[in-house]
């Protein structure tokens, strides 16, 4: 589908200025992420971070198939979904909170690792 949208020369390209955005944006949002999820609550920016992150598959799934700008709202999509890539820094947050005993912390730690 890229191929089709962008020519063959274009997509590494495409790809790669979409990954920096997306890195530079995860770069400056985990933070903020990490503050708001202290003020608000884990669970809210958890689901938040899932929703943002399951974005540009979802668009793939519900945009028409013969939609023109259906692959420039995918890469856009993906781009911003940098924000919200601090789902696995929430993860290990909340796993810290919730279990209390050290040696099941240890055990959740892993049963999230091997999730990711």
């Amino acid at each position: 589908l890229l191929i089709e949208s962008f020519s063959s020369s274009w997509v590494y390209f495409v790809m790669g200025c979409t990954e920096c955005i997306r890195g530079l944006l995860a770069f400056v949002s985990c933070p903020l992420f990490g503050k708001l999820s202290d003020i608000i609550g884990r669970r809210v920016c958890l689901f938040v971070t899932v929703l943002g992150t399951c974005a540009p598959v979802c668009s793939l799934a519900l945009l028409p198939v013969y939609h023109p700008h259906r692959m420039y709202i995918f890469i856009t999509l993906l781009a911003l979904s940098g924000i919200f890539s601090s789902t696995f820094t929430l993860t290990f947050a909340y796993i810290s909170d919730t279990v209390q005993k050290r040696g099941d912390r240890v055990t959740a730690y892993g049963l999230a690792l091997a999730t990711f």
